[in-house]
This record gives structure tokens, sequence and C-alpha cells, in this order.
């Protein structure tokens, strides 16, 4: 059977038989891309007549802009590396995508942009400039790699040339390469692509991060020491002219238009400058925006890549007061999932709101229903009809989500110090309340909750499990505690093992995980009173765990999500990853279904293992329940009609629709129709095969 995030669950058994749609494989041997949600960001932009081209870290996304002050999703296109830059070139985007280089995306169907290549023999792709038929891509690692695109379908090296500090930008102006490595400015000769050439490396004074070349100068973002204005009419000889720089704030990036140079600046900063008289360039206006990034000039508007806010579209037609006019935003800050049915609810701590998204689908999951919070929000449960909210300053809210797409407040009690973790067991909830340790409430009357007792823990209590009469702490600061909950009014504390950073636990029958800055520890708690460490295992940024059947899920915050086989307790095996866009916080198992949190992004990946197979005996049509609509997906199937969206490898190499055997001959066929149609005339329940019943 299936098993909810930490522990044994029974209302788990309504979403045991989720059955994703695949539309497409990924790297990892054993762990499939479904879907995912709410990406959040953007590092780059393209305009290209009225669209936008944007890189997201989890892949591309098209804007239609045509009414600028309403952008418009087209399409988007998830790709595993980390979408860093981007350029437009014809019918493709050339997108550098992190580790897993360049990918070369055709786009002349917008609604439906396809890979036509990848070129992977890249560290870590930064960004790309295509001129001619060669595409230019920054590599963070190694410096300058140039690949023949005159193919498209078949990327070819051309040439390479080696920097130190690796690359982080790229601008290609006539037979020269400017590229700046966080140090300095390389000019290199580029008009031979097969033996790229080192002309002269221009020492900057500070970090540069981005370049643009207008004219006879070269435009540096150069952090802290702001934007360097360099003089490039002879290539080999450069020479400065000036600097402009902005107080509090380090230039990220930059774009140049007309006599303007825009620039975007850590600090909240979007900067306009007048460089009509280069040796003398002056601020013009500004506009907050965030975490901007790189931007792009088009007509009367600056497109701005704002890393945690979205695409901003800002009017520049008067540069002493630009406006933003339209904006396609995001929710930052995915930390946490709590999946219950068809519904995956999402914890957004600096957006204070609480996402629920509808994952029936998870190759098109849609937004159900936000709801705002007075505070951060550090976690949720879901039992019933009740969302239970750990809104930290706040202690606990509690919302009605009878009807999930429109969540309505219920209840709420306040705690000593700063809500973090939270449980629920019967008619009470444990949060874990920080310097407060935990806080026991009532919650038998979810309109009035009442605190019914508390423990201190010698730390910071960041998450609780109860099972049974006991609750299991993980304290940031002393580790590992088990608590005595079987008189709520009157807890105690009865273990103590220290550990550094202990950040979640996982509880089965008789083990209890623990996941922290040291990786995973594992105890035998059978005699809670007398518990011992019984096995480890080192991931150096465990975030979260969830532990299903003999796997245990893990959220590894640098990684994404790992996975370790806990058969032997004692002797925790690795089993495979998946390296997610951002940092990942938060994991739900829902059988083989991972739910990762991963900060920028929900993503949605199924682990394939020959054996467990998660679905409803029956259900053909993938909506949860057996019913007779499943019998006429099944004739229009064997008519000619769609196949079930489910298929299992049910024991090695046999893979079928093992949702649609209701009669347990291990086979799908029309003597399973006659079956199902006795069924609803009375006759025997389904039986699903015996070689691979639903998990």
């Amino acid at each position: 059977m299936c098993r909810w995030k930490r522990i044994l669950i029974g209302m788990a058994a309504a979403f045991a038989c989720l059955i994703m749609l695949i539309p497409q494989t990924v790297k990892a041997q054993d762990i499939e891309y479904l879907g995912s949600a709410l990406w959040s960001y953007v590092n780059d932009v393209a305009v290209t007549g009225n669209y936008a081209i944007c890189a997201f870290a989890n892949g591309l996304v098209i804007l239609e802009i045509s009414d600028p002050a309403n952008p418009l999703f087209v399409s988007r296109l998830y790709c595993q590396g980390y979408g860093n830059g981007i350029a437009v070139s014809g019918d493709y985007v050339y997108l550098a995508d992190g580790t897993s280089g360049l990918q070369i995306i055709d786009i002349s169907d917008l609604s439906n942009p396809v890979i036509t290549s990848n070129y992977e023999s890249i560290n870590i792709a930064y960004d790309v400039f295509v001129s001619g038929n060669y595409a230019y891509i920054a590599d963070a690692d190694t410096g300058l790699v140039i690949i023949d695109v005159s193919d498209p379908a078949n990327p070819q090296f051309s040439g390479f040339y080696h920097m130190w500090l690796g690359a982080r930008s790229i601008f290609v102006s006539g037979d020269y390469a400017y590229i700046p490595d966080r140090s300095d400015l390389h000019i290199v000769d580029v008009s031979d692509p097969t033996n790229p050439t080192n002309v002269i490396t221009y020492f900057t004074p500070g970090q540069a991060q981005d370049v643009f070349v207008f004219g006879s100068n070269a435009y540096v973002a150069d952090f802290w020491s702001g934007m360097l204005i360099i003089n490039i009419s002879d290539p080999p000889n450069p020479t400065y002219v000036n600097t402009y720089t902005i107080s509090g704030g380090a230039v990220k990036g930059v774009c140049v238009s007309g006599g303007y140079a825009y620039l975007t600046a850590f600090n909240d900063i979007f900067q306009i400058v007048d460089i009509s008289d280069p040796a003398n360039p002056t601020f013009t206006g500004s506009f907050a925006a965030h975490w901007g990034n790189r931007c792009m000039v088009e007509s009367n508007y600056v497109y701005l890549a704002d890393e945690r806010a979205g695409l901003k579209i800002i009017d520049v037609s008067n540069p002493a007061s630009p406006f933003m006019v339209g904006n396609y935003g995001i929710l930052p800050g995915i930390h946490g999932v709590f999946v219950d049915g068809n519904y995956a609810y999402i914890p957004t701590r600096s957006s204070r709101k609480l996402v629920i998204l509808d994952v029936t689908n998870p190759a098109s999951v849609s937004m159900a229903a936000t709801y705002n919070t007075p505070s951060s929000i550090e976690d949720v449960f879901i039992l019933g009809d009740y969302g239970f909210i750990a809104d930290e300053m706040n202690g606990l809210q509690i919302i009605d989500i009878s009807d999930p797409s429109n969540p309505a407040f219920e209840g709420s009690c306040d705690t000593p110090h700063n809500a973090k973790g939270i449980f629920v067991d019967g008619n009470y909830l444990y949060i874990a309340d920080g310097h407060s340790g935990i806080q026991i409430i009532d919650i038998s009357n979810t309109s009035n909750p009442t605190i019914a007792g508390s423990c201190d823990t010698p730390g910071l209590a960041v998450d609780v499990v109860v099972s049974g009469d006991y609750g299991y702490v993980a304290d940031q600061y002393s580790g590992f505690i088990i608590i005595s909950v079987g008189d709520p009014g009157n807890p105690s504390m009865i273990f103590v093992d220290s550990l550094y950073e202990a950040r979640k636990v996982a509880v089965t029958e008789n083990y209890a995980f623990v996941a922290g800055h040291y990786g995973l520890k594992i105890y035998n708690v059978s005699d809670p009173y007398n518990p011992f460490f019984t096995g480890s295992y080192d991931i150096g940024g465990a975030r979260d765990i969830s532990i299903i059947e003999d796997y245990a899920y893990i959220s590894d915050y640098f990684t994404g999500l790992s996975i370790l086989d806990i058969t032997d307790p004692a002797n925790p095996l690795y089993v495979d990853e998946y390296y997610t866009p951002g940092l990942s916080y938060g994991v739900f198992g829902v059988c083989n279904i991972i739910f990762v949190a991963d900060y920028k992004s929900l993503m949605i990946l199924r682990f394939n293992i020959p054996g467990i197979c998660c679905y409803t005996v029956g259900d053909a049509n993938n909506s949860g329940n057996f019913n007779g609509l499943d019998i006429t997906y099944g004739v229009s199937y064997f008519k000619g009609g769609s196949a079930p969206l489910y298929e299992c490898e049910c024991t090695p190499g046999n893979i079928w629709y093992v949702a649609g055997d209701v009669n347990g001959s291990c086979n799908y066929n029309g003597l399973d129709i006659t079956y199902g149609v006795a069924y609803f005339k009375g006759g025997p329940g389904p039986v699903p095969c015996p070689a691979c019943p639903p998990n």
C-alpha cells in the first residue's frame, strides 16, 4: 500500500492510484520527469516579433507580447539542465542549459517547441550568442566553446578557448568575441572559429558579469565597480573611457539601445544611463526591479528577466520616468509540499501564500486557488476537509478546503515562538515551535483550537511526527528528540541524541529517519525509551524525507532528489538521484510518484522500478475510480481509440496497461471488458494481476 509523507496515514488510499501522463524521459536511470509547475527564476530573455522567448531555470517559456500590458502564456518546454542564457536565430532557440549543455529548439510552431538536438560536451553552459552558422557558448567552468550549427539537427564542435575562471557572458561583434570571466574581459579573435585566439585580456577592477557591445564601445557590468565603458574601435588595443557606479548596487546585467544603457543590479535596482557621451555617462531614471538579471530592448520597451519576480516589461519611452506596463509573474520560494487526492498544497514562504494545485495530470498542472496568510508559511498538513498551516510568527492557521478551489478561514491559535513544523493525529495537532519546543493543540473544535500542553526542547524545534504515544522531533540545534505524548496535557522528553542541524524526521513502524546537514541518520525506535542508532548515509544537504515501502525519498538541497534503498536500515544503499533546477527543500511521496519542492518550482517525478505499480484496478481512463466510463474507454481503445494513460513494468521487461486488467489474467483484453460489465451488473469484483497488485 502507499504511505504518506513521514508516517503511515490511512487517508493515503484516496491518492494511492494517481496515474501520471509521461511527456518525456530524462537522464536518471530510474526516475522519470512527469511535469512541473510554478516555474520561477527567469535568467534571460530574447524578443522576436510579438513574442518574448524566456530562459527559465526549468527551461523555455514563450509569451505573446503584442499587448505589453498583458503578456500571454503560449507554451513551454522543460529542459533538465538550468536555463541560463538564450539566443534566437530564425526558427531556432539556442538555450544555454547549464549542465545539459546547449539545447537547440525548433520554434517554427511557437505553440509546440520541440528539441531538435542537444550538444552536451559543455561543462556549464552559462550564456550563448549566435552569429552566422556558429553558436558561441560561455562555459562557466572552462571558457569559450564554439559550435557549428549550420545543421541545427547535428551540431558539431568547432573550436575552444580556455579561460581559467570560466565564462559568464558573451557578445560577438564582427571577428571578435567579448567574454567576461568575473575578473577580466577577454577579447578573442574568432575569425577562424576552429582556432579562437586571445588578442588581449583587459583587467576590470570588479567582477565582470555581463557585456554588451554597441558602436565602438563595450559596456561591462562589473558588479560592485559599476558599469565599465571600454573603447574597442581597435579590439587588440582597448582603451578605458569611463565608469558609471550605482550607490549601494552591484551591476549584474547591461543592455544598450540608442543613447541609453539599461542596468540591472542587486538591491532592487534597475537604472537607465544616458551614454550619448560615453565619456560622461549620467543617470537618467530608475525602477525597482528586485533581482534583475539580463535584459533586452525592443522599441520603447525593456524586457527584464527579473530573477525572482518573472518577466517585467518596462516602458522606457520617457527614460527619466520608466514604469512597468506588464508582468509575467511567479511565486518564488517553493519550499514544501503536501499532497492529498488530486491536489498539491504548496507553502511559499516569501509570498505568504498557500498555493493549491490540481495535479490530476502532471503534464498539465493547473492552479486551483491561493490563500494568503498573515505570516510566512513554514509547513502545511492536510487532513480531511481542513488544511493546517504552520504560519511562523502567527502560529496555527486552519482553513476549510472542502472545496479546494475556494479555501476559507476556519480558525487560528497563536503559539509562543515561531511555528516551523506541523503534524496532526486525531483531535490533536503538534507544532514544532522553534525555541518554544513542541506545542500540542486541541483541534476537536477547528474553529476554536486551544493549546492543551507543551514540552520545551533544548534548541530549536523545526519538525515533529507523532506515532502512537510518542512524538519524534527534529531539533535544529539539539538533534533528535523523543517526547511522550500519551497524555497531551503533560508531555515529557524521554530521549535526546545530539545531531548538527536536524531538519526533518520520518517514522515507520520500528524506525525513525532523521534528515539534516549530516545526511540521513536511522534509529531503531521499537522501544522509544531505549532507541539506538542503526545506520546512516552521507547526503550533504538533506532537507526533507518521505518513506515509501523500502525506499527513502530525500530532498537534497544541492542535488534535488536522492533515493535510497532502506530494506536494511543498518545499510542504506544509493539507488538514484535527479538533479532539479533549484535548491530542494521538500519532498512528498505517493507510492512511486514524487513531488519535489525545489524553491524554483514544483517538480513531479516518477520512480520507475519493476514491481511498484500505482493504480486503481479497472481505472483505464485515469480518473482515479473504476466505473462505467472505464468500460466505455476500454471499448473505444480496442476499436482503435486512445490507449490507457498508465502502463507499468510489473515484472522486468513486461510493460503493459495493468489498470485495465480486472479479471486477474495479467493481460488487458476484451475479456476484461466482459468481466467489468458483469461486475456492474452484480458479478464478482475486480481482481488485479497477482504479479503486480496496486501499491
